[in-house]
């Protein structure tokens, strides 16, 4: 049995080594879909964390779609998708690991949610850095291959509930979502440009909200 790991990528240097690193000792594979537009360092900084290989591709303003390419381009019998922004804990990573190998001998489960917890704005698994209580933010963070997300902006896994694991147990494995507060655009890059269409005037629905 074997799990690969797939990232979406644009201007990620600062964070896609721990993104794309973090799984990289307990799976067999790892690779990463990278906005064409990318001007940073981010494929010479995912190759150095073990990336497999980053693959160009030209962003659709569609997350589905560009999930979905990922999921084609990944050999594993499970996969794990995470974000650029989005790591697991040394200790969260084993352990998702092995429950993914656990969950494979039942071939009804289709999937496994596990929680996320969100980092404002520092990008570390310490204590006191996350907020104290774990959002009620479930996602489907692996599954078996085959399945496919749906959703251009808000997407998902869609997988029955009775084929699903939920993962809520003891909080011991879940990911860490380097989350923004206030308003990037004038502190820092941003390397997801949520805000990019605010600042021009644009509304959520009018906006393109592009990775």
């Amino acid at each position: 049995m074997k799990i690969s790991v797939g990232l979406l990528a644009y201007n990620s240097e600062n964070w896609i080594q721990d993104s794309a690193g973090c799984l990289r000792p307990f799976v067999d594979e790892v690779i990463v879909l990278m906005d064409d537009a990318t001007t940073d360092k981010t494929e010479a900084k995912a190759l150095q964390a073990g990336a497999d290989k980053v693959i160009p591709f030209t962003w659709k303003h569609d997350y589905a779609y560009a999930k979905n390419l990922l999921i084609d381009n990944l050999t594993g019998d499970w996969i794990i998708i995470l974000d650029d922004d989005e790591k697991l804990s040394a200790t969260g990573a084993l352990k998702l690991t092995e429950l993914i190998k656990e969950v494979d001998k039942d071939p009804l489960i289709q999937g496994i949610q596990i929680g996320r917890k969100h980092h404002y704005p520092m990008w570390t698994t310490d204590e006191e850095d996350y907020l104290k209580d774990l959002f009620p933010d479930f996602h489907t963070q692996a599954f078996r291959k085959g399945n496919h997300y749906t959703g251009i902006i808000h997407e998902g896994v869609i997988i029955p509930p009775e084929q699903l694991i939920k993962w809520d147990k003891n909080g011991d494995i879940y990911v860490h979502h380097h989350a923004y507060k206030g308003d990037r655009e004038k502190n820092e890059t941003p390397h997801h440009n949520y805000y990019k269409d605010l600042t021009e005037g644009k509304t959520f629905q009018e906006g393109e909200h592009v990775f």
